[in-house]
Parts: C-alpha cells; sequence; structure tokens
C-alpha cells in the first residue's frame, strides 16, 4: 500500500510514530515503526507481525485498527487508522476525573468495540486510559494488535507477562499462565479505565511486580465520588471482580450491564437529547478564562453526547469480510438461474388479471342476511383429496366442526392467490378478510392439494403479531380461506409516505416479525414470502405478518414457477431456494427475507433490482448486500445484524427463532447505547465510603457468585509471580535507531 510520511508524532515501546497519509485516498493515518531490536529475533518478530495482522481487517467506529503491514526503508512499519482527539491519561492530566455520566459515556463507546471484536475471536490486551482516545465527543480504542509487542518491547517480559501493562493485567493471567489475551482480561482492564476515569488514577500503582501483587489479592480502594450510586458500584466491581467467572464474560455482557444501569439508554424514543455535559470541573481542572485553545473541545450544547456510530463503506465491507456473509457455496452458479427449469403449472398472466366469477351464492352484498343472497352457508372441508377440485359431492372430506356462515361485503383486492373481500363470518364478532381461491388452481389437484394443506396447517394461528388464517372452506363449489381483517396500513404503504423507518422503529418492526415466525416454528410452518406487502402497521400495535401457509399460492398464482422459483417473490428470496431447490420454505429462507425487508425499512429502497425476476435472482446469489447510504444513518450494530440476515449461505444466519430474537434484542440494546446522550447513572447522596445501603461499606457490595466459587483455593501470590522471564532481553534503550531517514 502506497502512502506519504510527513511529521513525526512521538515514540513508544513499540516504535515510532509517524503522520501520513495514503496516496490513493489522501485518508490520513498513523504510520508506527516496528522497533529494529524485534528484528535480532525473527520468531518473536512474527508474532508480533501476526498479532497485528490480525487486526488488520477488523474496523469499528469505536476503534482506530491497522490498515496494513508494509516495509519503509527497509523496516516493518504499521498503518493505523487515525484516532480523533487526544489519550485519556492526558485528559485526566488536564481536567481530573470525570463525573459519572461521561466516564459511563467513555465505557459504552469502548464496550461497542471490544464487542464487535469479541464476536470475531480478537482481544485486545491492553485496555487502558493511553491507549483510549477521547475527542469530547466520542471515544476510540488505539493500538490494537499491539498488546505483545508493546508489552515485550517495554521490557516487561522480564516480569513473566506476554502483553498488556501492569497497571490493568487481569488477576487471572499469572495464575493461568495466560500467553494470549481474552474477553475476560478486556473486561476487566475496562473496569480498571472507569475506576480511573471516576478517580483520577488507576487503583493500583507502584513497580510492575508490586502492581501485578494488588492486582492478585487488594481490594479496590473505594471511589471517592459523591454523586454516584450503588448500582454503579455494583457495575464497577462486577467489571474487576478478581475471579474472571465472576465478572461480565465479554463486550456484549458489558453493554447488557450498561443497558440495564442507565435504564435502557436513558432517554425516551423522540425525546429531545440531554445537554452534554464534560468533565465536571475538580482538582486540575482549567480555571475559568484558561484559553479555549488550551482547554479540551467540549460538545456543543443540545447536542448529543455521542452520536449513533453510524456505518461506513468501509467498516461495512470488512464486518462483511469478517462474518463471511457476502460469498455463496463454490457450487452454487448464475448459470442453475438461467437453466433452471419451470416449476408447477403455467398460468397465463390473462387468466391472472381477469376478474374472477363468484357463484351467486357468494356474490357480495354488505345487506343480506343469512338466508339471502350474498350468504353462504357450509361446513369448512378438510384437506382431502378432493377438496375443492369442483368435483367433491357433498359430504365428501367434511369434518366434524360446526357450521360455519360467510358473508362477503366490499371487495378489498385482487392478487395471484384469489380476490379478497371483506366479510363477516358466523360466531366471530369482528369482521374478517374472506380470500376466495383462484378457479385456476382446481386444473391441478395435487397443486391445489399442497396449497390447502398448507392453508390449514395455518388454521387457527392465533396471535397478536400474526394476522391468523381462522377457517378454510370450501363453499358452493370454492374454496376460501377466512382471514382475521387487519388494522392499519402494510408496510409498503407506510414506506411510501415515509421513505423508510428510524434504526429503533425498524428494530421494533424486526423484533415483532421474528415473534411471528417463531409462532410458525411452533406448527414447523415457515413463511416464505415475508415482504413489505404481507406485514399489517397500525399505531400503537405490534407489526402483524399475514398469509402463513400462503407461499406456494402466490408464487406460483405470479407465474414466477417459470423462473424456477416454487413460491415466494424473487425480490426477497434467498439464494439457495433456486441452488437448491426444496418444496417448502424454511427458517433460513424467511430470516433471508427479513433481513431484505430490514434493509429496504431502513434505508427506504431493496438492495437488489433488476429488469426481470432472473436478474433478480442473481443479484441475490452473487452480489454483495450494498452499504447503507450515510443518510440512511444505520448503526453499526444494526449493520451487522442486516449482513448475518442476508448471508447468502444459509448456514451464516440464525438457526432459530430464539437465536434471532436474541440477535435482535442484543442489537437493539447496543443501537439505544450508542445512539442516545446518556443520563447519569441513578443517583443517590451518600458517603464515599458508604454504599448508602444498609450503613454497609463500599467494598462490602457484591455480585451474584456462581457456587463453583466457594470450592477454589485462594491464589498464593508469591508463587503466581514467581514466573520466568518470557521474552529475551531487547535493550535499555527503548527508542535505539528508532528514527526514521527524513521523508524525500
Amino acid at each position: 500500500m502506497d502512502f506519504r510520511i510527513g511529521a513525526k508524532l512521538g515514540r513508544g515501546p513499540l516504535g515510532a510514530s509517524y503522520a501520513a497519509q495514503l496516496a490513493a485516498s489522501g485518508t490520513p493515518v498513523v504510520l508506527k515503526v516496528i522497533t529494529s531490536r524485534f528484528g535480532e529475533h525473527p520468531a518473536l518478530l512474527q508474532q508480533v507481525l501476526g498479532d497485528l495482522g490480525a487486526w488488520s481487517s477488523f474496523r469499528h467506529i469505536n476503534a482506530a485498527a491497522p490498515v496494513s503491514l508494509s516495509t519503509y526503508e527497509g523496516r516493518d512499519v504499521a498503518l493505523f487508522e487515525l484516532a480523533p482527539g487526544k489519550p485519556l491519561d492526558r485528559w485526566l492530566k488536564e481536567r481530573g476525573p470525570f463525573d459519572a455520566r461521561a466516564a459511563v459515556r467513555v465505557v459504552r463507546d469502548v464496550a461497542l468495540a471490544l464487542a464487535a471484536a469479541h464476536a470475531q475471536g480478537l482481544a485486545c490486551g491492553d485496555v487502558r486510559a493511553a491507549k483510549v482516545y477521547f475527542d469530547g465527543q466520542r471515544a476510540v480504542l488505539a493500538d490494537l494488535g499491539q498488546a505483545r509487542g508493546s508489552c515485550l518491547a517495554a521490557g516487561l517480559g522480564a516480569v513473566g507477562m506476554h502483553f498488556g501493562h501492569p497497571d490493568a493485567l487481569a488477576p487471572e493471567v499469572f495464575p493461568a499462565r495466560l500467553e494470549a489475551p481474552t474477553p475476560a482480561c478486556d473486561v476487566y482492564a475496562l473496569g480498571v479505565l472507569l475506576y480511573e476515569l471516576l478517580v483520577g488514577a488507576p487503583p493500583y500503582r507502584g513497580e510492575p511486580k508490586a502492581a501485578l501483587r494488588q492486582h492478585i489479592e487488594a481490594p479496590l480502594p473505594p471511589v471517592p465520588v459523591v454523586q454516584a450510586s450503588p448500582a454503579l458500584a455494583r457495575f464497577l466491581v462486577r467489571l474487576v471482580a478478581k475471579a474472571p467467572e465472576e465478572r461480565f464474560a465479554d463486550g456484549a455482557a458489558v453493554l447488557e450491564g450498561l443497558h440495564a444501569l442507565v435504564g435502557g439508554a436513558g432517554q425516551a424514543p423522540g425525546a429531545p437529547p440531554a445537554s452534554p455535559q464534560p468533565p465536571s470541573a475538580r482538582p486540575g481542572t482549567p480555571a475559568a478564562g484558561t484559553p479555549a485553545a488550551a482547554r479540551p473541545a467540549t460538545p456543543a450544547a443540545g447536542t448529543p453526547l455521542a452520536g449513533a456510530p453510524v456505518l461506513t463503506s468501509t467498516i461495512w465491507r470488512n464486518v462483511a469480510q469478517q462474518l463471511e456473509v457476502a460469498a455463496p457455496p463454490p457450487t452454487w452458479t448464475a448459470e442453475r438461474i438461467d437453466r433452471a427449469a419451470p416449476v408447477g403449472p403455467d398460468l397465463p398472466s390473462a387468466e391472472r388479471t381477469t376478474t374472477m366469477r363468484l357463484p351467486k351464492q357468494l356474490m357480495p352484498s354488505m345487506t343480506a342476511d343469512d338466508s339471502g343472497a350474498g350468504s353462504a352457508f357450509g361446513s369448512g372441508t378438510g384437506s382431502g383429496a378432493g377438496s375443492g377440485s369442483g368435483a367433491a359431492k357433498a359430504g365428501e372430506g367434511e369434518d366434524d366442526r360446526k357450521p360455519s356462515a360467510i358473508k362477503l361485503g366490499r371487495k378489498l383486492g385482487q392478487g395471484p392467490v384469489g380476490s379478497s373481500y371483506q366479510g363477516e363470518l358466523k360466531d366471530h364478532p369482528q369482521p374478517v378478510a374472506v380470500k376466495v381461491i383462484s378457479q385456476r388452481f382446481t386444473k391441478y389437484p395435487e397443486l391445489l392439494k399442497r396449497i390447502l394443506d398448507a392453508m390449514h396447517r395455518a388454521e387457527g394461528m392465533i396471535d397478536p403479531r400474526v394476522v391468523g388464517v381462522l377457517r378454510v372452506l370450501h363453499v358452493a363449489g370454492r374454496d376460501a380461506a377466512v382471514s382475521e381483517l387487519a388494522a392499519g396500513r402494510t408496510l409498503r404503504e407506510v414506506l411510501r409516505a415515509k421513505g423508510r423507518l428510524p434504526s429503533r422503529e425498524a428494530l421494533e418492526l424486526l423484533k415483532d416479525l421474528a415473534l411471528a415466525l417463531q409462532q410458525g416454528r411452533g406448527r414447523e410452518l415457515s413463511h416464505g414470502d415475508l415482504r413489505p406487502e404481507k406485514v399489517f402497521v397500525a399505531e400503537g400495535q405490534p407489526a402483524r405478518l399475514a398469509d402463513f401457509g400462503f407461499a406456494e399460492a402466490s408464487g406460483l398464482g405470479a407465474n414466477f414457477g417459470q423462473y424456477g422459483v416454487p413460491w415466494g417473490h424473487p425480490d426477497y428470496l434467498a439464494p439457495e431456494v433456486v441452488q437448491e431447490p426444496t418444496r417448502s420454505p424454511d427458517f433460513q429462507t424467511d430470516c433471508y427475507a427479513l433481513g431484505i425487508v430490514a434493509y429496504e425499512v431502513l434505508t427506504g429502497r431493496p438492495p437488489f433490482v433488476g429488469a426481470t425476476p432472473r436478474e433478480v435472482l442473481k443479484a441475490h446469489l452473487q452480489a454483495p448486500l450494498p452499504p447503507p447510504p450515510k443518510e440512511a444513518g444505520v448503526a453499526a450494530p444494526l449493520g451487522e445484524l442486516l449482513l448475518r440476515l442476508t448471508a447468502k449461505d444459509p448456514r451464516r444466519r440464525p438457526e432459530a427463532p430464539l437465536e434471532l430474537l436474541a440477535a435482535i434484542e442484543r442489537c437493539k440494546k447496543q443501537v439505544d447505547l450508542a445512539g442516545q446522550a446518556l443520563t447519569s447513572p441513578p443517583v443517590e447522596e451518600f458517603d464515599p465510603t458508604s454504599s448508602g445501603e444498609k450503613g454497609e461499606g463500599w467494598m462490602p457490595v457484591q455480585v451474584d457468585r456462581p457456587k463453583t466459587r466457594a470450592a477454589k483455593k485462594p491464589v498464593k501470590t508469591t508463587k503466581a509471580l514467581q514466573v520466568p522471564p518470557v521474552a529475551p532481553e531487547l535493550g535499555q534503550d527503548l527508542f535505539q535507531s528508532e528514527e526514521l531517514p527524513p521523508p524525500r
């Protein structure tokens, strides 16, 4: 990768840093020269470069990761994304401790980056104030991939450390002989960072072995913060618990804890953002009248403390690459779409658009009574082979249910399955929708049987998020499905009116639809035709998914079978449906359709379009999901969810409704935390040395402990710290031969 080198920025254990620019784009980056001392130990140098390489494809709005590894003048160099602002240790030195609100906000930003990293199997290993940059708006975790290199170059291998820094090293590292960081290590270091932000100094200081010994055995010193709370104290204790099993498990669990701490991100949707507040003035804060240039930047009044971490196209592509969601299995080809054999009968378009002729008994009439025209009396039929074929004799296929009566009213519309009418169903208190199945299907008895079987499986599935099929009837020689009459508008109508929906509203919609899919899973019934036309939205009510059991009738009735599409709609069809034809939809195909709907809801447009259904099907197979436009403001956690739902390979998608619901709920909490100006944690005035509860001291604030903890033996610090050096001596002069020749 070509780059241009500018001024020197500083130097550290790993090497000297320079301002730089990528030649192709002009993007500013930081160039870090790897100390030449590693060159004397090739195996160690390869480990250090391998650590940097492992992070080179990681991208997150709250992280400054390596962009690439290269060489310059015979030296190994690493290019890093530029972190805005300045390190938190400098903020603390200039302004003193942060107030609780600002401290929690910083921890939130770092936890968002850690959650994304941990989900991809990466652990930072060196989270501390010197490695987190802050510009008054957003915190960014920097120097990713340097935990081992910085540690060893600083000579800490002499005390047995493989990674990290003594000020923030988790207590289990030495007893467990950990040679690489874990998510639990990052959580502990994040807790130390929170403590330092609240107090102004890390909890344990001193020579490396003295600091390490305190991490293992010393209790956490009290936090002298007047405006704090027992809830914040418990959160902090959970972060820095000595036993890793008593901590939050990873970054995602920290976000769950933060969400609970601040009461669901503090603000209700639509509420005006709280005025931001910089770290409170304490000893060390510049006095009034200090020149503006000498003070850290603070947010403008009335703006959120931190904007939602919106996806950039670079982050989008890197997340897709990390999740491996864009590549279909190698055996799937576009040629299969071109050569796909037609599925089902050919139902000419002329027949599809012809107005249906109903028997006299089913002719619409809003005024007819049960004994006159406009009414039809009969029994709901079973799904026997003769049902709906026009050849069934009276009594054939009938079940033992109570006879039903339907009365048709105004016509609601006409589609590929048949015509729909508003109607009344005897013994049902509310108006209903009656879909009279097109007579075209009666020419194909086996197909009609499958269609009616699917509708019967959906019969009686009543749920607040499902437009339920109440009855499937054979009346006066015609098959009809009687469903609840959904209130509100279709999602398609909503999108035409609004363009797109904000992230929170979209996530609520996704949750409702996932719950609807869960109801179908309970009957071993997938939807197969999930799209905005099938979703009904009404003010103050959950979204409702309609037409369970109609996927094959809808797809073949629209004549998509000629393209090899056995059910559903090409605009929302998972690529495996044509590549590996299946008789019926499954949960993975519903997940894919849900992801396409979510993309359309968030951006106002479908991701894949084409002049013909075949072109759209090829795009679903081959084209990566395009990054949402910047103006859509799609938050990073939501973007990751979109990519997972629309993975080309179904094995990359959620496998069951509970997994899907958990992913949506986790995403909702992360978007809440990322996109809102956080309120302070619950404030209760109390003595800084007391928890404020029952007069107990601060330290006895406990977290729930696993029962297995009682059986563990206490760690002997002396033995734990008797660790041989883990790296060769790299020399006493940390910065020897680190200068680059001046730019030419």
